[in-house]
C-alpha cells in the first residue's frame, strides 16, 4: 500500500525504543509543514520519533518530508497512496514504537514544552491518556478554547463524561497523548469525516485513569481552506453517524451519560445547520429543511439539556419563530453560542 522511507543522521541521539511517538497526517499544507514540524523538533522532551505521513500530496510535502529526515534520524517517512487523514493516521499507529502516542495535524503547532508536559502527567499516575489543553489560532487573535482546570486524575467514565462536556477537554485526539497499549487494536473510521467522534468512544472503553491538565500548548489553526469550513454537503452528516455511535455505546457501558450523549448529537445537529446558515444561500442546501426539522422537532428536549450556552437556548427559541432572525443571530456571533 506504500512505502516507507527511514533517513538517519549523526546530528541526534537514536532512539531505538522511543517514549514517544509523534504522528502528523500530511497532505496539501506545504505553507504550514514547516512550522509544524519546527514546532515538533523543538520540543524540550527529545525521547520520541516523529512519524511523518504523506498521503500522496499533491504539492511539495512529500519532498520536504524526505529532507527532514535526511537532517533529523527521529523522523520516519511514510509515503503511501492517498487515503484520507483516518488512513494516513493508521498507517502511522502501524508501525510506531513509542511506548505513548501523539497526534498533530500538519496544519497546527505546538509549543516546545507541551510533551515534556504531558509525559509528565501520564507518568504521574501511570495513566492511559492525558489530556492537554488548545490555543484556538486565528490570523489576527489566538484564544484559549477550554476553561482552566487544576491537574485531576479520574477513571475512564468521567473522562468521557468531561470531554463530552466540552469545558475542560474535548473529542480532538490532538494535544492528547495516549499510552499505545491502551490503544491497541482501536482505529480512526477511513473514508469518515469527524473521525475524532468515531475514535473516542472506541478507545475510550480502554481507559482506566485519564489525566486532565488543560494547560495550552497545542494551537488549532483555523484557516479558511479547512475541510471543515466549506459547503455543507451529505458527506458532513458522518458527524451525526459519530455522535449517535457514541449514544449506541452510552446506552450499553455508560447509562448515567445519557444527556452528555443526547447534548453531544444535538450540537453536531447545531454544526451542520449553523454551517449551511452562513452559506450565500441557506435554503438551497439539500440538506436546509432536513436538519431544520430535526432541531425544531426536538426544541423542548434540547431546552431541557443544561450543558447547551444560554446563547443556545435563546438561539433554538428564535430558530422556532424566525429562521432569518436566528441567520443573523448565528452568523454574527459565529463559534460563540
Amino acid at each position: 500500500m506504500f512505502s516507507k522511507i527511514i533517513r538517519t543522521s549523526p546530528h541526534r541521539t537514536v532512539y531505538p525504543m522511543p517514549k514517544i511517538s509523534i504522528i502528523v497526517p500530511i497532505y496539501n499544507v506545504e505553507p504550514y509543514l514547516d512550522k509544524c514540524v519546527n514546532s515538533i523538533l523543538s520540543q524540550t522532551f527529545t525521547d520520541f520519533e516523529l512519524i511523518l505521513v504523506d498521503d500522496d500530496s499533491p504539492d511539495r510535502c512529500g519532498e520536504m518530508c524526505d529532507e527532514y529526515a535526511k537532517n533529523d534520524n527521529r523522523i520516519k517517512v511514510i509515503h503511501r497512496k492517498n487515503g484520507g487523514l483516518s488512513a494516513a493516521r493508521n498507517s502511522g499507529i502501524d508501525v510506531a514504537k513509542g511506548e505513548y502516542i501523539g497526534f498533530i495535524d500538519s496544519d497546527d503547532y505546538i509549543d516546545e514544552g507541551m510533551y515534556e508536559h504531558l509525559y509528565k502527567a501520564i507518568t504521574k499516575y501511570d495513566a492511559d491518556i492525558a489530556c492537554g489543553g488548545i490555543f484556538d489560532t486565528y490570523p489576527t487573535k489566538t484564544t484559549i478554547l477550554y476553561e482552566p482546570l487544576d491537574q485531576v486524575c479520574v477513571n475512564g467514565e468521567e473522562a468521557y463524561r468531561i470531554m463530552m462536556e466540552g469545558k475542560h477537554s474535548s473529542y480532538s485526539v490532538c494535544g492528547k497523548l495516549f499510552s499505545a497499549k491502551s490503544i491497541g487494536d482501536v482505529r480512526f473510521p477511513e473514508g469518515r469525516l469527524y473521525e475524532d467522534v468515531f475514535f473516542l468512544p472506541d478507545y475510550i472503553q480502554n481507559v482506566q485513569k485519564a489525566v486532565i491538565d488543560n494547560k495550552p500548548f497545542y494551537h488549532y489553526v483555523h484557516r479558511r481552506e479547512s475541510i471543515t469550513t466549506k459547503k455543507i454537503t451529505k458527506k458532513n452528516c458522518d458527524i451525526l453517524d459519530g455522535y449517535q455511535h457514541n449514544l449506541d455505546i452510552i446506552n450499553k457501558k455508560y447509562p448515567n451519560l445519557i444527556k452528555y450523549g443526547e447534548f453531544r448529537y444535538f450540537w453536531g445537529c447545531f454544526v451542520l445547520l449553523d454551517g449551511i446558515m452562513a452559506e450565500e444561500n441557506p435554503k438551497e442546501n439539500p440538506l436546509y429543511n432536513e436538519v431544520l426539522d430535526k432541531i425544531r422537532k426536538n426544541t423542548f428536549k434540547i431546552l431541557r439539556i443544561p450543558y447547551f450556552r444560554k446563547k443556545r437556548h435563546i438561539a433554538v427559541c428564535i430558530l422556532r419563530l424566525n429562521t432569518a432572525l436566528y441567520r443573523f443571530f448565528v452568523v454574527r456571533d459565529a463559534g460563540r453560542i
